[in-house]
């Protein structure tokens, strides 16, 4: 058994990728499991003891339970998958922001999936966020997508640097509605054999469903703009350059 993190700037298709990956049967995921434990007191390979990761403790996370985000599978399904497990961990996408989070964790253990995503998507979301009248107050603006943007950018090449096995999942790749049915099925495919997986009826399912969401907000997208103010922010601050680094590392 191996220890999977997802992590990535918010926005970037951190839980897209962690509901079709987490619906895969060789796969016990937490959605944001230790979200918040983990900035307080960091991470351990004891947190991934059946016993414990299943026991959500104050402090742990901003949930009581697996249904947090629509999770494709509840306890009890997790359970019984735990034992046969070829991987068990979390999507945390703030873990780029204390890389060193992992270092108990032993590298030919271990294996971070770093999605990435173009700027301006990223922007638009946080800014869609931002103005949104649903129940989960988001007050980050579209400027604040920007550093958290090229914070990501950093923390996801530390990682790298220092020596853990790095997947780049390219958000704008993988997702983008512009690709054929058969397209987006062969690109999450790639995704599955880098973790010498195959395809599954139920993560080919939940593949599907996500599938139709992106496309709902990719129409909703179309109609957006970012301001005047954050496209000159892009321009000026954003780091291309180790985009492009992370992008050709794939």
């Amino acid at each position: 058994m191996q220890y999977l993190f997802i992590l990535g700037c918010p926005r970037s298709g951190t839980t897209v990728t962690a509901r079709i990956l987490g619906s895969h049967p060789a796969i016990v995921l937490g959605i944001e499991r230790y979200a918040k434990l983990f900035f307080k007191h960091g991470l351990e390979p004891a947190l991934f003891d059946k016993d414990r990761f299943f026991d959500i403790r104050p402090g742990d996370a901003i949930y009581q339970d697996f249904s947090f985000k629509a999770y494709t599978a509840d306890a009890a399904t997790l359970r019984q998958r735990y034992d046969h497990a070829r991987y068990i961990g979390d999507k945390i996408p703030g873990l780029y922001r204390k890389p060193e989070a992992l270092a108990g964790f032993p590298k030919a253990e271990t294996l971070v999936i770093a999605t990435l995503r173009n700027i301006w998507d990223v922007c638009l979301s946080y800014q869609a966020r931002f103005y949104s009248t649903g129940k989960n107050k988001w007050d980050k603006t579209a400027l604040q997508g920007v550093r958290d943007w090229n914070l990501s950018l950093r923390g996801i090449a530390a990682i790298q640097q220092a020596g853990y096995p790095l997947i780049i999942a390219d958000y704008d790749r993988l997702y983008t509605p512009l690709q054929s049915e058969e397209e987006y099925r062969g690109n999450l495919g790639a995704l599955l054999q880098k973790l010498g997986l195959a395809w599954h009826g139920q993560a080919e399912n939940q593949a599907a469903t996500e599938r139709r969401k992106v496309s709902d907000l990719e129409a909703a997208r179309q109609q957006a703009s970012l301001p005047l103010e954050v496209r000159l922010a892009i321009c000026r601050d954003a780091d291309f350059e180790a985009y492009r680094r992370l992008l050709k590392s794939a």
